[in-house]
């Protein structure tokens, strides 16, 4: 790949980033937790709290309710609770927990008031094992998605991700191109000099992939 190129497709994902940052449309964030750590007494922690006591497991719970407005809305839950594990809801949705699954499907169309239970057992591991050794309650929240955003992010991320694998292909300039259009309809400066960008960082969505 031409250096000009490469240099193009490095901007591209600091602006795909950038955009993630509004993936979602709303979001209420849940601030109390249980924590249970092997077979201690339950102790409350907040949201961005690190664990009070480290075990292999420990036992994370929480109780949210639909916010007002939110009726009709199709809701997710977004979770990095400080390591890999088990989520259930009080709905029946279950799952794992892991670097690469963060988010839950809550309801295709809410209705304010619905309260949901939150369950997990969580062990204070990374990517492929690696020991975390601060965890901490660092993303929960119900959101819901923006669709729009979302599926230009998909599209986005297949473009740079067949950029790489074709590497010095006549098609790259060409992809790079669609991806410069594609950003240049959103904003000239999207959004990196926004300083809505800049309020979303300091709301809490510092963490949006859980680093």
């Amino acid at each position: 790949m031409e250096i000009h190129d490469r240099h193009r497709l490095e901007r591209h994902a600091r602006r795909v980033e950038d955009l993630r940052l509004w993936r979602n449309a709303r979001e209420h964030r849940i601030e109390e937790w249980n924590f249970v750590a092997g077979a201690g007494e339950p102790r409350m922690v907040r949201l961005g709290d690190f664990w009070p006591k480290i075990e292999t497991p420990v036992f994370l719970s929480a109780e949210v309710e639909i916010p007002e407005g939110w009726g009709g809305v199709p809701v997710e839950l977004e979770l990095w609770l400080g390591g890999e594990g088990f989520v259930r809801l009080s709905n029946g949705v279950t799952g794992g927990l892991n670097p690469f699954h963060r988010a839950f499907p809550v309801v295709e169309q809410a209705r304010a008031g619905d309260r949901i239970v939150i369950e997990a057992e969580v062990v204070s591991k990374g990517l492929w094992g690696s020991h975390v050794a601060e965890p901490r309650i660092e993303r929960a929240a119900l959101v819901v998605p923006e669709t729009g955003v979302r599926a230009l992010l998909r599209d986005l991320a297949a473009i740079s991700a067949a950029c790489e694998e074709l590497d010095g292909h006549d098609a790259v300039p060409r992809l790079l191109d669609a991806v410069d259009a594609a950003f240049a309809a959103l904003a000239a400066d999207w959004p990196s000099e926004s300083g809505a960008a800049v309020a979303r960082y300091l709301r809490g969505y510092e963490y949006p992939a859980g680093d």
